[in-house]
């Protein structure tokens, strides 16, 4: 008799996201909290508008303490020429391990960037 096959396993299939929203208050730089839980930021979803700068953030591993994100490179941006209006922009998930809740800054740590308007970015995330 023969040894049965072993069902199939599917691989690479796509994970489910989940999607939260951060805003930028009006002539502010930097957006409210968002708690990822048990996801990673995959991608950001910019808004209609966007007054002109790059993308940086502030990470918390529990929600209460918040510091500028770094990598070895540098503080890590998404730099302006990517950073526009109506865009969808994958991140660098491994700058995102370990990180349960994130802010979004307009500009840099050293230099905010104030917004226009209120701005509405969606966060993208998939399970860790």
């Amino acid at each position: 008799m023969p040894t049965p096959r072993p069902e199939p396993v599917e691989v690479g299939s796509p994970e489910p996201e989940a999607p939260a929203t951060v805003t930028i208050a009006n002539g502010a730089s930097l957006s409210g909290a968002a708690d990822l839980g048990r996801h990673r930021l995959h991608r950001i979803i910019m808004p209609a508008a966007w007054t002109a700068a790059s993308i940086t953030f502030e990470v918390s591993y529990d929600g209460t303490s918040y510091n500028a994100l770094y990598l070895d490179s540098g503080e890590y941006t998404i730099g302006s020429s990517v950073a526009g209006a109506s865009r969808s922009i994958v991140v660098d998930q491994a700058a995102f391990y370990g990180v349960r809740c994130v802010k979004v800054r307009s500009g840099t740590s050293s230099a905010g960037v104030n917004q226009g308007a209120a701005r509405d970015i969606t966060l993208v995330t998939v399970p860790r």
